[in-house]
């Protein structure tokens, strides 16, 4: 009797990531995960098995990849040339 061969994922295989393995990934929360999806800030699932969302991990490493463009272009106030709160001149 021969042995059976161990089963391996074909080479075309992906990995699939559900909203918890992303949010673990993130390190968020999934309230934090289902705002970041309602607001458009990352992409729908590529894969929808019943209920479950799925996303692949270059779906995932795109949108990250988005999310950090999107927080460099953001525009940030210098400081230095902020009026004093207290109205007092500086």
């Amino acid at each position: 009797m021969t042995k059976k061969p161990e089963p391996l994922l074909p080479a075309t295989a992906t990995i699939l990531m559900d909203k918890f393995a992303i949010c673990r990934a993130l390190g968020i929360g999934v309230r934090t995960f289902n705002s970041m999806r309602s607001r458009g800030d990352y992409p729908p699932p590529d894969i929808k098995i019943g209920t479950l969302n799925k996303w692949t991990a270059a779906a995932h490493n795109e949108a990250v990849a988005r999310l950090v463009e999107k927080e460099r272009s953001r525009p940030r106030h210098a400081g230095g040339d902020k009026p004093p709160l207290t109205g007092e001149p500086r």
